[in-house]
């Protein structure tokens, strides 16, 4: 009997199907190739890439593809790419049946190549009454203990330094909010990475720069912007009553270490003041205040010094004598340059709208027109070209993205964009004349996006519209190729409870004003 047994074994070990997957992974813009022998030799013997533990019913079927007669003898059979990240196997069936006959092992589907785990924030200082701060990973664990924690810089990763945490479930690739005390102690953070509920660090962010709402300094410099040759006026108020206070000078985003430090003076003990700062190169800078000659950060704001000299534009425009930040917006463009006041400006009586100037000579800028009914910068600072400058684009202060001639400021169109409480930014897209407006938090941002032809007519593509909120917000985006784009929603499905996923919409934008949506990529979708 024991021998009638093993020869039933062994009959049923050689008529089983050899279906085997040569990877552990595939990515999800990967086709997969599988070897594959004793089929049927049937047309409609086919193969399917089904999710681990699911049945073997159609709409389970992820990927799959006939065998065409191959597949007796070893063949390969390669399947179209599965576009879910998850966890499958490959399942063989005789005669367009789905009577299964044999299985591989199981394989993997993720976004990405893999690679070392990397952590961002897209800002670098945060106040404590924000409460919370947006972390961008990629290369995660995808377990379901992966965690990340907010420490203070120089410190160990013992659990007794963690000052905010959360887990990052079965993720690889995303942006998660990570909430902080309110209370937290003023300073350098950074947040770590670490796989499978262990303290082994797995990657570090930029630094974090965490200040109070409540600081008992106040910083403020004279503009955001500077030119190469101005001095750099930083303004403070100390209620503190504390002693040498200082203020420094900091590479933005860098430690505070004194090779970073670039110039540094004292507050004198006074309980207002201006210090002045000279010499600076190009680049981006921090301020930042310390109490009592120590290295503990109390307060910081930033500044940028552009790489060019500044000259006698605006000031021959304006007759004025200095360049004022309020209600002046300037755009450069190659020997033009737009400039736009507003009556947020104390030359807004003389010179309201906008101006096109020739730029050719900048010592003696000449005016070549303007148009007294229309600026931009009251709401929005931002103003942009088409791809050839042929048409200038902005949103004006009537809540309006509008288009003029670029070499005469004729209008040529206008479109509503709604109004929101938040300051709109324009973009471009690179080698398109397709724009989007950006008009909610940095967090749940809003985008809408609008194309612009030849004749200056622009034309809203609801199909990218994108509304920020708590459910649907978008994490990512841009151009694949020369006619793809690419947008990125981390969103809720309904359809399962509410449950997080990741959803990549892959456009053609070759045939504007005309979008067509060609894939769908679901990924990092919570259990």
């Amino acid at each position: 009997m024991r021998f009638l047994l093993i020869l039933i074994l062994i009959g049923s070990w050689l008529n089983a199907i050899n279906l085997l997957v040569p990877k552990d992974s595939y990515t999800v813009n990967e086709s997969i190739t599988i070897d594959v022998s004793l089929m049927s030799g049937d047309k409609k013997d086919w193969i399917g890439i089904y999710p681990i533990g699911s049945n073997n019913d159609w709409e389970n079927v992820v990927s799959w593809e006939w065998t065409e007669g191959k597949g007796v003898d070893w063949d390969k059979i390669t399947l179209p790419k599965v576009s879910k990240v998850g966890n499958y196997e490959a399942r063989a069936f005789f005669k367009n049946s789905f009577k299964v006959e044999g299985k591989s092992r199981a394989f993997k589907v993720t976004l990405s190549d893999g690679g070392a785990t990397e952590l961002h924030t897209k800002n670098y200082h945060v106040k404590d009454c924000y409460n919370r701060v947006f972390v961008s990973f990629k290369n995660m664990g995808n377990n379901p203990d992966d965690w990340i924690g907010l420490y203070p810089i120089n410190s160990s990763n013992e659990w007794r330094n963690v000052t905010a945490w959360r887990w990052i479930e079965n993720m690889e690739n995303n942006r998660v909010p990570l909430s902080y005390p309110r209370d937290i102690e003023s300073g350098e953070y950074e947040i770590r990475a670490f796989f499978k509920n262990s303290f082994k660090l797995e990657a570090k962010s930029n630094p974090l720069f965490i200040t109070s709402c409540s600081s008992k300094i106040r910083l403020s410099t004279s503009q955001k912007k500077y030119f190469l040759n101005e001095p750099i006026k930083v303004n403070f108020k100390d209620s503190s009553k504390i002693q040498k206070n200082w203020i420094g000078i900091y590479k933005a985003g860098k430690k505070t270490l004194i090779e970073n430090n670039l110039a540094w003076k004292w507050t004198n003990n006074k309980e207002e003041g201006q210090l002045v700062f000279n010499n600076l190169p190009a680049g981006k800078y921090d301020v930042r205040a310390f109490f009592n000659n120590s290295y503990k950060l109390e307060a910081l704001i930033s500044f940028e010094i552009k790489d060019e000299a500044q000259n006698n534009f605006p000031k021959a425009l304006l007759n004025g004598n200095t360049n004022p930040e309020a209600g002046v917006y300037v755009k450069y463009y190659k020997d033009r340059v737009y400039i736009s006041i507003t009556d947020e400006s104390i030359y807004f009586d003389k010179h309201k709208g906008i101006t096109l100037i020739d730029y050719k000579d900048k010592e003696n800028p000449t005016v070549i027109t303007s148009n007294s009914n229309y600026s931009w910068g009251k709401f929005s600072k931002t103003a942009q070209l088409t791809e050839k400058g042929e048409i200038l684009l902005f949103v004006d202060n009537g809540w309006k993205l509008t288009s003029l001639t670029a070499d005469s400021l004729v209008l040529l169109d206008n479109i509503g964009i709604g109004y929101a409480p938040y300051r709109p930014s324009l973009n471009k897209i690179a080698k398109h004349n397709l724009f989007y407006t950006i008009h909610a938090t940095p967090e749940q941002p809003l985008y809408s996006y609008y194309y612009v032809n030849l004749e200056g007519e622009i034309t809203h593509i609801p199909l990218l519209h994108c509304g920020g909120s708590d459910y649907n917000y978008i994490i990512d985006k841009g151009i694949i190729g020369l006619d793809k784009y690419f947008l990125t929603h981390r969103q809720r499905n309904w359809n399962r409870n509410g449950k997080w996923e990741s959803h990549k919409l892959i456009y053609d934008i070759s045939n504007l004003p005309e979008v067509i949506l060609l894939e769908t990529i679901v990924f990092d979708a919570q259990p």
